[in-house]
């Protein structure tokens, strides 16, 4: 019988291709755990989000049927002295109240705001793998007629909301470019009950600035002696207006560029609101989806400081 002979150069060969396919398998079998572990977060963060949102409806079912026993009934959710949950016996409590933080011993928090005829439910929870931040979702129910209650009611007058100047507030390519604005008002798509729209029309009139704009006195003009600082460009933000459960409703165009040797730049915009609108995301012109700005403009990206946004119903 011939014996099968391999040289040492094979050997170390036959030794390559062992390893390579024990780290092609290791990476195969890494990919598959990574795949099943973000599969099953996302089936548990799905049934946290189903729950969540039949503990929210339960709210809006004891609306409904405090409506339909009369006004008696319905007057102690709105005349409730500030936001709320309704127990499972149909009585509101304060939702800084245990019962409200652990609905039904559950790990969701539930609370309910009224103002102006609508009911916002917010129902509260911690998705799957996180420990730092808390998921949302919102349900509102409009009453018919002309009751009324305590709170702000949603907006339609002008309001003025801003971006911080600084820390959290200053939005530039390759650091933070989004900035969140809660609105002290929602918007809603009609002021008044009996308008037949179901939109409403408001003006924005947007203010960025940059205090630290290079050629504004006593800083040195937008182009260095030594060409290693290019004109500052891309200033600009755009503004979005989503729902409570973040669906998007409005987009704004970018912002004109700050103009060289100033430090603002005011920009109106008109948005057809569909549906309340509860935030605002002011963000950078560099990741607007419909205007790509390309290398090496992101480089030079240059920061907004702040935005001042003024918020005004179009009749």
């Amino acid at each position: 019988m011939k014996k099968l002979k391999i040289s040492p150069g094979s050997r170390g060969d036959t030794i390559i291709e062992v390893l390579l396919s024990i780290t092609i398998l290791g990476l195969v079998l890494t990919g598959a755990y990574a795949l099943a572990n973000r599969n099953l977060s996302s089936g548990i963060s799905a049934g946290r989000r189903d729950q969540a949102l039949a503990s929210a409806q339960t709210q809006v079912e004891h609306i409904i049927n405090a409506q339909k026993a009369g006004d008696t009934a319905l007057e102690k959710f709105t005349t409730f002295s500030g936001d709320f949950c309704i127990l499972a016996e149909g009585e509101p409590k304060s939702k800084d109240n245990d019962e409200c933080r652990n609905y039904d011993s559950q790990q969701y928090a539930l609370m309910v705001h009224y103002a102006n005829n609508v009911f916002t439910v917010t129902a509260q929870w911690t998705p799957a793998g996180a420990a730092s931040y808390q998921d949302q979702l919102k349900l509102y129910y409009r009453l018919p007629g002309t009751y009324t209650g305590p709170g702000p009611g949603p907006s339609c007058s002008p309001e003025t909301v801003n971006m911080p100047k600084t820390g959290t507030g200053e939005l530039w390519w390759g650091g933070l470019t989004i900035h969140q604005i809660d609105l002290p008002k929602p918007l809603v798509a009609f002021c008044d009950p009996s308008d037949s729209d179901s939109s409403s029309t408001y003006e924005l009139t947007v203010t960025p600035f940059d205090e630290s704009h290079c050629g504004v006195p006593p800083l040195p003009d937008c182009v260095s002696p030594n060409i290693k600082r290019p004109e500052q460009i891309n200033e600009r933000v755009f503004i979005e207006g989503l729902s409570g459960d973040g669906s998007l409703i409005f987009r704004t165009p970018p912002t004109d560029d700050i103009p060289l040797n100033q430090t603002e730049v005011t920009n109106t915009f008109r948005v057809s609101v569909t549906r309340q609108v509860d935030y605002l995301l002011v963000k950078h012109c560099s990741i607007h989806p419909d205007i790509p700005i390309y290398q090496p403009c992101r480089a030079n990206a240059n920061s907004v400081h702040g935005t001042t946004i003024t918020i005004t119903p179009v009749p």
